[in-house]
């Protein structure tokens, strides 16, 4: 059997969230911006959930995200799986960059087999320092990596 489906998800697409903000960045609003982008910011503890997803065979996890020094601190998202204090799924460091373009950012995650709940958190470089931590455009799951 061949199961056809896109192993990209936007971040925008989550099923639930706390404490985060959707953001719509149009085209030319900052330099080298060169297209619409939806973005979701976040603050310390703040996460997204996206439910029931098949992990099985994905081997890596690849992350649109972006965090200007301006306007955001950097850290970690932090996945975990099933709740929000659950199996560590994979931690992705986010330092942050002169421009708010999204960058791709990959990492290999602890292989499970399944339909798992996601959780993505966000963790600050410096808590208390009153800014965002990063920004999520979307996540994509790979088989393997390159």
């Amino acid at each position: 059997m061949i199961v056809l489906r896109p192993n990209t998800i936007q971040a925008v697409d989550f099923d639930e969230e706390s404490g985060t903000e959707v953001m719509n960045i149009k085209a030319g609003d900052y330099p080298d911006v060169n297209e619409d982008l939806t973005i979701i910011v976040g603050d310390e503890g703040d996460y997204l959930l996206f439910k029931d997803l098949d992990l099985t065979d994905i081997a890596g996890l690849e992350i649109m995200t972006s965090a200007m020094s301006m306007t955001l601190q950097g850290g970690v998202f932090a996945f975990r799986l099933d709740k929000i204090n659950g199996k560590p799924y994979v931690n992705i460091p986010i330092k942050t960059t002169s421009t708010p373009l999204t960058s791709p950012l990959q990492k290999a995650v602890n292989p499970v087999k399944g339909k798992h709940d996601l959780y993505v958190i966000f963790r600050a470089a410096n808590k208390g320092d009153g800014k965002p931590v990063a920004a999520l455009r979307s996540l994509k799951f790979k088989r393997g990596l390159e």
